[in-house]
C-alpha cells in the first residue's frame, strides 16, 4: 500500500510539473501570436500555479491521511511482533506435542 501511495504522490507531482510547463508553452505561443497581453499571460500562469499548489496540498493530505489510517497495518510495532512471535512459538509447541517431538527454540 505504501508503494502505491508513493506512486500516486509522484504521479501527482509529475502531473503538476507537466501542467505548469504546458501552461507556460501555451502562454508563450499566445503571446507570440499576440492573442493575449503579457498581463493576461501572467494572470493565467498565476492561476495555474495557485491551482497546482492547491492540488499538491490536497494530494499531500490524502497521502498523509491514508498513511495515518492504515499505517498500523503497514508497519507493525515491536509489541505486535513480539505477540506474533509468542503465538508462533506456542503453535510450534502444540505441533511438536502432537507429533511427539520436542519444540524447537
Amino acid at each position: 500500500m505504501a508503494g502505491l501511495l508513493e506512486q500516486a504522490f509522484l504521479m501527482g507531482l509529475g502531473t503538476l510539473a507537466v501542467t505548469k510547463n504546458t501552461a507556460e508553452k501555451l502562454v508563450n505561443d499566445a503571446l507570440s501570436q499576440e492573442k493575449i497581453t503579457p498581463a493576461e499571460g501572467n494572470a493565467f500562469l498565476k492561476t495555474v500555479e495557485e491551482e497546482g499548489a492547491k492540488t499538491k496540498q490536497a494530494l499531500d493530505e490524502a497521502v498523509n491521511n491514508a498513511l495515518k489510517t492504515s499505517g498500523k497495518s503497514l508497519l507493525p510495532g515491536y509489541k505486535e511482533i513480539q505477540e506474533l512471535q509468542e503465538r508462533v512459538a506456542a503453535l510450534e509447541a502444540k505441533v511438536a506435542a502432537l507429533e511427539g517431538k520436542p519444540a524447537e527454540k
